[in-house]
């Protein structure tokens, strides 16, 4: 009963689980911020990808990307974000 961080990255937007050894996560991709700060091109014409998927093995820390159906990232619906930060505040306590 002792929470522990089993990942942290700076470009972490949403995780979720997949058992207890394996997370999915999706980070934001810093090509895409840095040509978004430069351009301002919120439609993303030249269609960089916002953001990358993983499978984080929790035992080695490895990550392995994860490309969808014809190399388009997965996308899980709204509510499964939802849930997954529900559970990750009800984890993470407070710390300020």
């Amino acid at each position: 009963r002792q929470l522990e961080p089993v990942f942290t990255d700076s470009a972490l937007e949403r995780f979720y689980p997949i058992s207890n050894l394996k997370i999915g996560v999706y980070l934001t991709n810093p090509e895409w911020t840095r040509y978004l700060e430069e351009t301002g091109d919120t439609e993303n014409e030249h269609g960089i990808p916002e953001r990358f998927e993983y499978i984080v093995n929790l035992v080695t820390g490895g990550k392995t990307e994860t490309i969808g159906y014809r190399g388009e990232g997965l996308e899980l619906p709204i509510w499964f974000s939802v849930i997954c930060r529900m559970v990750a505040t009800a984890l993470i306590p407070d710390l300020t």
